[in-house]
C-alpha cells in the first residue's frame, strides 16, 4: 500500500495535512484539540484518491476526549476510522453550569437563622424563621463535600419555599433559588430550583453525576411540562437544553472515571509484564478493576474510588506472607525483670 496525503477538512480551512497512512490514527486522537466531530463522524483512508481521509461533520470546540475505532475492510485497501464523542453533543461551559430542577418533596426540616440569615436544623433554638429546602436542594447538599454553613441571600417571607440560598464547598460555590412556576406555587410540584454551580469542570461534573445519582427522580423532569417551558424560556433555556446539560455532566464524570479505570487497568498489565509482582496480587488488582467498573454502572463514585484506591494499594505495599500476624501474639521476655520501688522517699 502506497503513502497517501491524509487531510482534515473543515468548512473554510484545512486543520491538519500529514502524509502517511501511520500517522492518521495519531492525528485522530488529536482531533479534539482543533474541533469537534460531533456525535458521530466516519474517516475512510483509501490507498486509491490522492485525499485519501475525508472527516466530515466538523462543527464546532468540545473539551471531552474523542474516542475511536479502527474497523478494516477484508481487503485491506479501505481504512474506516470511526470517532464519536460520548457527551451528548453539548459543551460544558468552563466557568459555571446552570441547571433547573422538579422539586418533588419538601418539609420544614430546616429553619432561618435570624441573625445571620444562616441554614439552620428545625431544632435550633434561637430566634428563626422556617424554610421548605425540598428534596433536590436537601440532596445537593448532602452531595457537596466540605460544605460550609449555606447562607441566605434572600430569606424566605410569606412564601415559606421561595428563597435563594448560597454556599461554598471546596473550590465550588453553588447558588441555589426555589421559585414557583405553576399554580402560583400552592402545591410542592410547582416549584422548581434554579442551581448555578461555579468552579472547575470536572468537580462539578462530579458534582452533579453524585447528585443525579442520589435524587428518586430525574431532576430535568418537570411535572408539568407546559408552565416549565415558558419558565426556562424566560431565562434563556429550554427543556431540551436543560436535559441535555445534565446529561452532559453525567457523561462528562463518566469519561473521567472510566479514564482512572483504565489507567489502573493499564498500570497492572504494565506491572504484570515487567515482574516483580506477585501473581495473586495482581489477580486482587483485577478484581478491583471489576468492582470498579460494576460500581461505575451503578453510578456509585464513591465505591469506584475506593475500589481504585485498593488495587493500587494491591500493587504499592509489599505483603511479607512468611511474617506473622502481630494479632494474637504473646510477648515472651526470657531475663528476670528487675523489681524498682517507686513509693515515694518524702515519708522517711
Amino acid at each position: 500500500m502506497r503513502e497517501d496525503t491524509l487531510e482534515l477538512f473543515h468548512s473554510q480551512d484545512v486543520l491538519v495535512d500529514t502524509e502517511t497512512h501511520c500517522d492518521a490514527i495519531d492525528t485522530l486522537l488529536d482531533v479534539h484539540i482543533a474541533d469537534s466531530v460531533g456525535s458521530t463522524a466516519t474517516v475512510a483512508i483509501s490507498n486509491v484518491a490522492d485525499n485519501a481521509l475525508a472527516l466530515t461533520g466538523l462543527h464546532r470546540r468540545f473539551s471531552s476526549p474523542v474516542y475511536y475505532e479502527d474497523l478494516f475492510s477484508p481487503l485491506g485497501d479501505i481504512h474506516v476510522v470511526e470517532c464519536y464523542q460520548r457527551s451528548m453533543g453539548v459543551d460544558l461551559n468552563p466557568e459555571r453550569s446552570i441547571l433547573h430542577a422538579q422539586v418533588r418533596k419538601a418539609k420544614a426540616s430546616h429553619c432561618v437563622d435570624d441573625a445571620g440569615s444562616f441554614l439552620r436544623p428545625s431544632t435550633f433554638k434561637g430566634p428563626s424563621s422556617k424554610v421548605y429546602l425540598g428534596d433536590v436542594a436537601e440532596t445537593l447538599l448532602r452531595c457537596s463535600t466540605g460544605a460550609e454553613t449555606p447562607t441566605f441571600s434572600h430569606p424566605p417571607g410569606f412564601d415559606e419555599q421561595r428563597w435563594i440560598m448560597e454556599y461554598t464547598a471546596g473550590s465550588l460555590h453553588v447558588s441555589i433559588q426555589s421559585v414557583p412556576y405553576w399554580g402560583f406555587g400552592l402545591l410542592t410540584s410547582g416549584y422548581r430550583n434554579e442551581v448555578v454551580i461555579r468552579g472547575p469542570v470536572e468537580e462539578r461534573a462530579r458534582l452533579v453525576h453524585d447528585w443525579v445519582a442520589a435524587l428518586q427522580h430525574n431532576p430535568w423532569e418537570f411535572a408539568h411540562r407546559g408552565s416549565a417551558k415558558k419558565a426556562l424560556q424566560a431565562a434563556s433555556s429550554s427543556l431540551k437544553a436543560n436535559e441535555d446539560s445534565w446529561r452532559s455532566h453525567q457523561t462528562r464524570a463518566r469519561s473521567l472515571l472510566n479514564e482512572a479505570i483504565a489507567s489502573l487497568e493499564h498500570h497492572i498489565d504494565r506491572m504484570e509484564k515487567k515482574g516483580g509482582v506477585e501473581d495473586d496480587m495482581i489477580e486482587l488488582a483485577r478484581l478491583e478493576i471489576d468492582l470498579a467498573q460494576q460500581a461505575l454502572a451503578d453510578d456509585n463514585t464513591p465505591a469506584v474510588e475506593r475500589a481504585l484506591s485498593r488495587g493500587e494499594a494491591v500493587l504499592l505495599i509489599p505483603i511479607d506472607e512468611e511474617e506473622e500476624e502481630a494479632h494474637g501474639s504473646v510477648l515472651t521476655i526470657e531475663d528476670d525483670i528487675p523489681f524498682v520501688d517507686l513509693s515515694d522517699d518524702a515519708s522517711e
